[in-house]
């Protein structure tokens, strides 16, 4: 996996790895939630469920492409642990949010040089209503310096 790869797939998985505090209260904090659990469980099938069918990430990503990339990118970590703040929600249909992203990569074939144990990145989500829920339907992130 290269750099540039091993990027847009932290970006990605940073972008739907979302942790929220305590019991979800609203839609948009049970989706973060939802999210939280299933990355740090490295889960990509759980993630892209969550993901709205004509979901659209940068570069034109689609909801397939999205799940293979978290399918790698959870392959390679050990461990994955993320924690979000900053969030901003306007209502249900989107949400800006920072997440601090941290993961252990696994010591094979040089992986722990390739990919980053921790980041933070800010995020920009579209939300649409589906099946009683939120879905991400658009996704957008860039990494944040503090």
């Amino acid at each position: 996996m290269g750099p540039g790869l091993a990027a847009r797939s932290a970006g990605l998985a940073w972008a739907v790895a979302l942790a929220a505090c305590g019991a979800p209260r609203d839609p948009v904090e049970a989706l973060l939630d939802s999210l939280a659990k299933a990355a740090e469980a490295r889960d990509a099938g759980r993630i892209a469920a969550r993901m709205a069918e004509g979901f659209q990430g940068q570069a034109g990503m689609t909801r397939a492409e999205a799940l293979a990339t978290l399918q790698r990118y959870f392959a390679a970590y050990e461990s994955v642990d993320v924690t979000v703040y900053d969030v901003q929600a306007e209502g249900q249909q989107r949400v800006r949010f920072r997440v601090d992203f941290s993961g252990r990569p696994k010591a094979i074939g040089g992986l722990a040089g390739l990919l980053p144990s921790s980041a933070v990145y800010r995020f920009d989500l579209e939300l649409s209503p589906e099946g009683g829920g939120l879905v991400v339907s658009r996704a957008s992130w860039e990494p944040w310096t503090r």
